[in-house]
């Protein structure tokens, strides 16, 4: 009798613990690096926008629904989106304008595989 008074807590913890781990977050499964040209972007100046999308082990994924959403940071202008096109390799473009000088966060949204990832990169406009 004691060891079924053992075993059954002891089932009970390790299917909770299989139940707690979770996979990592789709963030983690893709690395994205966001550049500018020009670097430092010019207010209502058309802005080339490249992203390095990468799987977790550092290969190029291409063939994702990528888009940028530029946002000021502390006033509401509304949103701008940017299309951004596969240009193989894990690289995708698009062109777009900020509206106003200041602190602006892009926020890219990438889809592929069934996976959704979005990660915030932040401007300083001039």
């Amino acid at each position: 009798m004691l060891r079924w008074s053992l075993g059954i807590p002891l089932c009970f913890l390790l299917a909770l613990a299989a139940a707690c781990h979770s996979a990592a977050p789709p963030s983690a499964r893709l690395q994205m690096r966001l550049s500018t040209q020009p670097a430092v972007p010019a207010v209502g100046r058309d802005t080339t926008f490249s992203l390095l999308l990468r799987d977790a082990q550092g290969r190029p994924v291409s063939g994702a629904s990528v888009r940028l959403s530029l946002a000021m940071t502390f006033m509401n202008m509304g949103q701008t989106v940017v299309q951004m096109s596969d240009r193989g390799h894990g690289l995708y473009t698009g062109v777009g304008a900020f509206s106003m000088g200041g602190d602006w966060d892009c926020r890219a949204i990438v889809e592929v595989g069934g996976v959704r990832a979005e990660q915030v990169f932040h401007y300083k406009v001039g």
